[in-house]
Protein backbone atom coordinates (compact mmCIF):
# COMPACT_ATOMS: atom_id res chain seq x y z
CA UNK A 1 0.00 0.00 0.00
CA UNK A 2 1.13 3.26 -0.62
CA UNK A 3 0.94 6.74 1.33
CA UNK A 4 1.70 10.29 0.40
CA UNK A 5 2.48 12.21 2.58
CA UNK A 6 2.85 16.41 2.58
CA UNK A 7 2.93 18.97 5.02
CA UNK A 8 0.88 21.37 2.09
CA UNK A 9 0.27 21.95 -1.22
CA UNK A 10 0.46 25.14 -2.68
CA UNK A 11 -1.82 25.71 -5.73
CA UNK A 12 -0.41 26.70 -9.00
CA UNK A 13 -2.10 30.32 -8.26
CA UNK A 14 -0.17 30.95 -5.21
CA UNK A 15 -0.33 30.80 -1.84
CA UNK A 16 -4.17 30.85 -0.58
CA UNK A 17 -5.63 33.65 0.53
CA UNK A 18 -4.42 35.33 3.98
CA UNK A 19 -1.32 33.52 3.56
CA UNK A 20 2.04 35.74 2.00
CA UNK A 21 5.75 35.17 1.33
CA UNK A 22 5.28 32.48 -1.59
CA UNK A 23 7.07 32.67 -4.52
CA UNK A 24 4.66 32.49 -7.70
CA UNK A 25 6.90 32.62 -10.56
CA UNK A 26 10.70 33.67 -11.42
CA UNK A 27 11.96 35.31 -14.38
CA UNK A 28 15.30 35.89 -15.49
CA UNK A 29 17.41 37.39 -17.98
CA UNK A 30 20.80 36.50 -18.57
CA UNK A 31 23.15 39.44 -20.49
CA UNK A 32 26.34 37.94 -22.30
CA UNK A 33 27.48 40.44 -25.06
CA UNK A 34 28.74 43.50 -23.91
CA UNK A 35 27.44 46.64 -24.06
CA UNK A 36 28.51 50.29 -23.66
CA UNK A 37 27.18 53.87 -23.42
CA UNK A 38 28.68 57.32 -23.37
CA UNK A 39 25.86 59.06 -22.00
CA UNK A 40 27.00 62.02 -19.07
CA UNK A 41 25.08 63.81 -16.45
CA UNK A 42 21.65 62.09 -17.37
CA UNK A 43 20.32 58.89 -16.22
CA UNK A 44 21.07 56.46 -18.97
CA UNK A 45 19.59 52.91 -19.70
CA UNK A 46 22.18 50.03 -20.52
CA UNK A 47 21.06 48.32 -23.69
CA UNK A 48 19.24 44.63 -22.55
CA UNK A 49 19.75 45.36 -19.05
CA UNK A 50 16.47 44.53 -17.84
CA UNK A 51 13.53 41.74 -16.92
CA UNK A 52 10.19 42.04 -17.78
CA UNK A 53 7.28 39.92 -15.65
CA UNK A 54 3.80 39.65 -16.16
CA UNK A 55 2.39 39.49 -11.97
CA UNK A 56 -0.71 37.10 -11.83
CA UNK A 57 -2.27 39.37 -8.57
CA UNK A 58 -2.13 43.41 -8.47
CA UNK A 59 -1.28 42.73 -4.93
CA UNK A 60 1.80 40.72 -5.37
CA UNK A 61 4.68 42.40 -4.86
CA UNK A 62 8.25 41.52 -7.00
CA UNK A 63 11.84 41.20 -5.47
CA UNK A 64 14.72 41.76 -7.81
CA UNK A 65 18.01 40.71 -7.95
CA UNK A 66 20.37 42.52 -10.32
CA UNK A 67 24.35 41.00 -10.95
CA UNK A 68 26.02 43.71 -12.68
CA UNK A 69 29.25 43.38 -14.64
CA UNK A 70 30.90 46.29 -15.38
CA UNK A 71 33.81 48.78 -16.18
CA UNK A 72 34.71 52.19 -17.09
CA UNK A 73 37.15 53.32 -19.68
CA UNK A 74 39.03 56.28 -17.14
CA UNK A 75 40.53 56.40 -14.02
CA UNK A 76 38.84 57.89 -10.59
CA UNK A 77 35.24 57.34 -12.61
CA UNK A 78 32.55 57.28 -10.37
CA UNK A 79 29.44 55.16 -11.70
CA UNK A 80 26.40 55.02 -9.92
CA UNK A 81 23.71 52.43 -11.08
CA UNK A 82 19.21 52.09 -10.29
CA UNK A 83 17.02 50.53 -11.70
CA UNK A 84 13.74 51.94 -12.60
CA UNK A 85 10.21 50.29 -13.45
CA UNK A 86 9.16 53.05 -16.04
CA UNK A 87 9.57 56.25 -14.68
CA UNK A 88 9.39 55.50 -11.19
CA UNK A 89 12.83 54.36 -9.12
CA UNK A 90 12.25 51.08 -7.22
CA UNK A 91 14.84 51.54 -4.67
CA UNK A 92 15.01 50.23 -0.82
CA UNK A 93 17.39 52.95 -0.26
CA UNK A 94 16.24 56.51 0.74
CA UNK A 95 17.86 59.55 -0.62
CA UNK A 96 20.85 60.35 1.76
CA UNK A 97 20.69 63.77 3.59
CA UNK A 98 23.83 65.87 3.29
CA UNK A 99 24.34 69.58 3.68
CA UNK A 100 26.08 72.16 1.02
CA UNK A 101 26.53 70.88 -2.49
CA UNK A 102 26.00 66.78 -1.53
CA UNK A 103 25.01 65.01 -3.77
CA UNK A 104 22.04 63.09 -3.12
CA UNK A 105 20.98 60.03 -4.74
CA UNK A 106 18.37 57.14 -4.46
CA UNK A 107 20.88 55.25 -6.62
CA UNK A 108 22.28 52.05 -6.05
CA UNK A 109 25.64 51.01 -5.85
CA UNK A 110 28.18 53.87 -5.79
CA UNK A 111 31.07 52.58 -7.23
CA UNK A 112 34.48 54.60 -7.93
CA UNK A 113 36.56 52.97 -9.67
CA UNK A 114 40.18 54.00 -9.85
CA UNK A 115 41.91 51.99 -12.48
CA UNK A 116 40.61 52.24 -15.97
CA UNK A 117 42.03 48.44 -17.00
CA UNK A 118 39.57 46.79 -14.70
CA UNK A 119 35.97 46.42 -13.76
CA UNK A 120 33.73 45.13 -11.13
CA UNK A 121 31.12 42.93 -10.00
CA UNK A 122 27.81 44.95 -7.99
CA UNK A 123 24.98 42.82 -7.11
CA UNK A 124 21.49 45.04 -6.65
CA UNK A 125 18.12 44.20 -4.71
CA UNK A 126 14.59 45.62 -4.58
CA UNK A 127 11.44 44.91 -2.98
CA UNK A 128 8.30 46.65 -5.55
CA UNK A 129 4.80 46.75 -5.33
CA UNK A 130 3.42 47.34 -8.90
CA UNK A 131 0.09 46.98 -8.49
CA UNK A 132 -0.60 45.40 -11.93
CA UNK A 133 -1.24 42.56 -13.31
CA UNK A 134 -0.08 43.55 -16.56
CA UNK A 135 3.83 43.03 -18.11
CA UNK A 136 6.26 45.10 -15.64
CA UNK A 137 9.82 45.70 -16.94
CA UNK A 138 12.57 46.50 -14.58
CA UNK A 139 15.73 48.72 -16.38
CA UNK A 140 19.19 48.99 -15.32
CA UNK A 141 20.33 52.80 -15.53
CA UNK A 142 23.76 54.31 -15.03
CA UNK A 143 24.40 57.78 -13.82
CA UNK A 144 28.04 59.14 -14.67
CA UNK A 145 29.67 62.77 -14.50
CA UNK A 146 33.00 61.70 -16.11
CA UNK A 147 33.32 61.71 -19.79
CA UNK A 148 34.34 57.99 -21.06
CA UNK A 149 32.98 54.84 -22.28
CA UNK A 150 30.88 52.67 -19.60
CA UNK A 151 30.73 48.91 -19.97
CA UNK A 152 28.46 45.84 -18.63
CA UNK A 153 30.26 42.69 -19.26
CA UNK A 154 33.56 43.74 -19.51
CA UNK A 155 36.22 46.12 -18.31
CA UNK A 156 37.52 49.63 -19.42
CA UNK A 157 40.61 47.38 -20.76
CA UNK A 158 39.25 44.28 -22.95
CA UNK A 159 42.38 42.42 -23.39
CA UNK A 160 42.42 38.85 -22.40
CA UNK A 161 44.36 39.23 -19.50
CA UNK A 162 41.22 40.98 -17.21
CA UNK A 163 38.53 38.67 -18.71
CA UNK A 164 34.95 39.34 -19.35
CA UNK A 165 31.64 38.59 -16.83
CA UNK A 166 28.24 38.68 -16.87
CA UNK A 167 24.96 39.89 -16.21
CA UNK A 168 21.96 38.35 -14.92
CA UNK A 169 18.64 40.10 -13.98
CA UNK A 170 16.01 37.65 -12.05
CA UNK A 171 12.28 39.18 -10.45
CA UNK A 172 10.28 36.96 -8.31
CA UNK A 173 6.33 37.04 -8.01
CA UNK A 174 6.30 37.42 -4.44
CA UNK A 175 2.21 36.69 -2.92
CA UNK A 176 1.20 39.21 -0.89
Amino acid sequence: MSQLKVNSIVPVGGLPSGSSGGIIQVVKNAKTDVTSATTIDAHTNFSGANVTITPTLNSNKIFGIFSICYGVSTHHHILNFRIVRGSTVVSDVAAASGGGSTFQTTTYGLRNMYDANGGGFVTLTFLDAPATTSATTYQLQYYSVQAGTKYLNRGGNDSSYYGRGASTFTVMELSA
